[in-house]
């Protein structure tokens, strides 16, 4: 199993994720309910901000950091 692949296919799902709250924000609605959850105007750039900083750690990882083997 690659870690790598599966770090660049979350983080694609993040970047959706991030997408539809930058959505949600700009919409201007008060609130909605989604499966039950209330999601308000306030909660949203948190959830934003939660998106971000999983994108970035899940991007260093999958494209930026090391290999996991050493080249001789």
């Amino acid at each position: 199993m690659n870690y790598r692949e599966i770090a660049k296919f979350l983080s694609g799902l993040i970047m959706g994720d991030f997408l539809v709250g930058v959505w949600l924000y700009m919409a201007g609605n008060d609130s909605i309910n989604f499966i039950g959850i209330r999601i308000s105007r306030e909660v949203v750039p948190y959830w934003m901000l939660l998106d971000l900083v999983v994108f970035v750690f899940l991007v260093r990882f999958a494209w930026l950091g090391k290999s996991a083997k050493k080249k001789k």
